[in-house]
């Protein structure tokens, strides 16, 4: 998959409301982050204020779709992709 126009392995997350990337993946990005208003609740119930946030246009199988990626620094994986992406694309997968 691409996401402005750079290619990535993405994990898809049908519990995440938001998609999400790190410090990795935005440091492939030219495009500045924008401030984020929100406020993200793990599993545990801890909350804290995202990074910041930047518009992206995911293209996966041929199909295009913008969203916007949140930015936590030491998240896990360079790319999460949540609802708000599955809902964006309604991907179909072998």
């Amino acid at each position: 998959m691409k996401i402005n126009g750079v290619e990535f392995e993405a994990l898809i997350d049908t519990a995440s409301k938001i998609s999400v990337m790190n410090r990795e993946a935005i440091s492939k990005f030219d495009k500045p982050l924008a401030k984020s208003e929100i406020i993200i609740e793990v599993v545990n119930g801890q909350t804290f204020q995202a990074s910041g946030e930047i518009p992206c246009n995911v293209e996966f199988n041929d199909e295009k779709h913008n969203i916007t990626l949140v930015y936590i620094p030491n998240f896990k994986h360079d790319i999460l992709l949540g609802v708000d992406w599955i809902y964006a694309a309604q991907p179909t997968f072998d």
